[in-house]
């Protein structure tokens, strides 16, 4: 069972670093590794994949956007369409790539409310 609270990352001593999931930003996929953006702007490295933490370790607030970011939707802001790129902007003005199979999902989920929901609709269709 999943805490709801906190995030927990092994440190090199065997034990745990707690990290509230509320202070998470985004995950990012590195090779092997996992780096965790925190609102305070720092960032800590985990020995696992992306794939293990969205497999045991993330609650039902983050959300996979595209195969290097899981995002904790409570940071989304906005969603950006360019030329051939579309992003998810999040705290800070930080811009993440956002994967065309994970757009469709993420809208038919209804997981985000973003404020030009109905823009982006029209343009899956």
């Amino acid at each position: 069972m999943r805490d709801n609270h906190y995030f927990l990352l092994p440190n090199k001593h065997r034990k745990f670093e707690q990290i509230l999931y509320s202070d998470i930003l985004y995950l990012q996929s590195n090779s092997n590794y996992t780096l965790i953006h925190l609102q305070d702007g720092s960032v800590k490295i985990s020995t696992k994949t992306l794939l293990f933490h969205i497999n045991n370790s993330l609650n039902e607030n983050f959300i996979r956007i595209h195969r290097t970011f899981c995002v904790n939707k409570n940071y989304v802001q906005n969603f950006n369409v360019t030329e051939n790129t579309d992003f998810l902007q999040i705290r800070g003005g930080i811009q993440l790539a956002l994967s065309r199979r994970k757009r469709r999902e993420i809208l038919q989920k209804k997981s985000l409310e973003l404020s030009n929901k109905n823009q982006i609709i029209e343009e899956i269709n």
